[in-house]
């Protein structure tokens, strides 16, 4: 996702995960010129069971506070930018589901 032309984007995830765990990785890059003026991150997101809690971000290496984590009025998971103008975020989900 490029949360490039709005400060903040709604990602449509649930953040009431019900009878599912997730967790998702989160991977950053930004850039706010060329050469040296990158900026990249690695982090956690932990979503909970219920209680409409905006998931946790844990950083895990990497320039940090480059996202912050929030919720929509429908329940849904928001992330937004801090400065930089050009961020791009992958996503990758587990859900944890009885087999």
């Amino acid at each position: 996702m490029r949360p490039e032309s709005s400060d903040t984007v709604d990602t449509g995830i649930s953040i009431n995960r019900s009878y599912k765990s997730m967790t998702a990785l989160a991977i950053i890059a930004t850039y706010r010129d060329s050469g040296t003026a990158t900026r990249s991150e690695i982090g956690m997101i932990k979503f909970y069971y219920s209680g409409d809690n905006t998931p946790e971000f844990t950083h895990i290496v990497g320039d940090s506070n480059l996202i912050t984590l929030g919720q929509s009025t429908n329940k849904t998971l928001t992330i937004s930018r801090t400065a930089t103008p050009w961020i791009y975020i992958k996503l990758i989900l587990t859900n944890n589901q009885y087999t």
